[in-house]
């Protein structure tokens, strides 16, 4: 299954929190700040980038990508794994 990946700049405060609580509500997972990810293909890619669009500004980008199940399978990832309900673990290939 693949996922969507959501990264974006926001530089206002209470814009940049209301793209955060969109995501979590959508169900996505925090991987870092302002970096999101979740289950999903084309079609969830498409409603975030519609959900989060209206919440940019001037000089604000936003990313949306479709990411293959595997490639999120083999991740190299130091620090707290979301995946892995809060433990701190080293995924690597």
């Amino acid at each position: 299954m693949p996922y969507v990946l959501v990264a974006y700049d926001i530089g206002d405060d209470a814009r940049r929190e209301r793209a955060r609580r969109r995501l979590l509500a959508r169900g996505y997972r925090m991987l870092q700040q302002s970096v999101y990810i979740a289950h999903g293909g084309s079609a969830e890619a498409k409603e975030a980038a519609a959900m989060l669009r209206p919440l940019l500004g001037g000089g604000d980008r936003l990313l949306v990508l479709v990411v293959p199940g595997e490639a999120v399978r083999r991740r190299i990832l130091v620090g707290e794994d979301p995946f892995a309900a809060g433990r701190i673990s080293v995924v690597a290939v």
